[in-house]
């Protein structure tokens, strides 16, 4: 038999099982993909959840974000669901202060344990918790890393000898719940440069607590979450405005209760002012 009858026999058998060829091929694609997952996907196995080894590591995070006169700017670059996102940052941690830029506009202030955001109808200031990564960095550092800080059931390790991308790291591992409109695991790996002790990168995977069966191998092989990385240097505080880490620098100001009054409701309205005596027997 020639070669030509051989082709064409080829030919004839391919489109005969084209359903066939495109399983195995297909098949064939998602055995490399689960590969590569395994290779690349950080691993939540190891780690010492020591809390003296954790109080020495994160107290090594806060000295080496606290330089005298200095604060930390930092270029975060997130990125998730195909979508690349770039965050101007400035951590004073010496006054626990934070502020955040995107497109060189300011999105965020955190002063201690409050985080400000411009609000858009120009009544008062938006103000909510600040995170508190792990339950236990301050909330400064906290906004910087952009962690996961709503975790229940929640488990922290670390690695003293890991790294990343070839660069020598300290890993610190969390995993814990996150209660949204499903309940997801979340595994979170805080990668700390080894000789400088500031971030490096923050990766995060997410997928279903509970899925069982199917649903966990498919979220294993297309795991939700995603990767932030950071560059860092230190500028001298007094470069900075004086009032950079001021929430009303960003147009964060309290909310004008009376002037709020002065719009025209249609019922006559009686203001007792921001404060009263009250009346005997009521506050």
């Amino acid at each position: 038999m020639n070669v030509m009858s051989w082709s064409m026999q080829l030919i004839r058998l391919a489109r005969a099982n084209r359903v066939v060829i495109v399983i195995v091929v297909f098949a064939i694609g998602i055995g490399t993909f689960v590969l590569v997952q395994a290779i690349h996907r950080p691993s939540a196995s190891t780690g010492d959840a020591n809390p003296a080894v954790l109080d020495a590591v994160y107290a090594d995070l806060i000295e080496a974000v606290t330089v005298e006169g200095k604060v930390l700017h930092t270029t975060r670059v997130s990125q998730f669901s195909g979508r690349r996102l770039e965050k101007e940052t400035w951590t004073d941690q010496a006054t626990h202060s934070y502020r955040e830029h995107r497109n060189g506009e300011p999105t965020r202030i955190v002063v201690g344990a409050d985080s400000y955001g411009p609000n858009a109808t120009g009544l008062g200031y938006r103000i909510r918790p600040a995170p508190a990564c792990h339950g236990r960095f301050e909330q400064a550092i906290s906004s910087l890393l952009n962690c996961e800080s709503s975790l229940r059931n929640l488990e922290v390790r670390v690695v003293l000898n890991s790294s990343y991308e070839g660069t020598p790291a300290v890993e610190i591992i969390a995993t814990g719940d996150f209660y949204g409109d499903a309940i997801e695991r979340v595994e979170e790996h805080t990668y700390l440069d080894k000789d400088s002790m500031l971030p490096l990168a923050v990766v995060k995977t997410r997928g279903p607590r509970d899925g069982g069966g199917f649903w966990q191998v498919l979220s294993w092989i297309f795991p939700g979450g995603s990767t932030i990385t950071f560059e860092h240097s230190f500028v001298d505080r007094s470069s900075l405005p004086d009032d950079f880490f001021d929430p009303a620098s960003i147009g964060a100001v309290p909310i004008d209760f009376a002037k709020q009054l002065d719009t025209d409701v249609g019922v006559p309205l009686y203001w007792f002012g921001k404060e009263s005596p009250g009346v005997p027997g009521l506050p």
